[in-house]
């Protein structure tokens, strides 16, 4: 454990030295759209559960207020 944490203390004073990470715009607009697909396909199965639920309750007029 302690020899870990030198590691990784001698690995940041490494990456500090050096000027830190350097991205390229390729790779910021990678990890953006990476970021971006993830919430769309959470956010696509979380309106499916809540469609099913509803559709299941048969309260239609109670699924537009709460999307509203």
């Amino acid at each position: 454990m302690i020899s870990e944490v030198r590691y990784l203390k001698t690995e940041l004073i490494k990456i500090s030295a050096t000027g830190g990470w350097k991205l390229t715009l390729t790779e910021i607009l990678l990890a953006i759209h990476i970021v971006g697909a993830v919430f769309w396909v959470g956010g696509n199965f979380a309106l499916n559960i809540f469609a099913w639920r509803v559709e299941k309750s048969g309260n239609q007029e109670q699924a537009l207020t709460v999307l509203v």
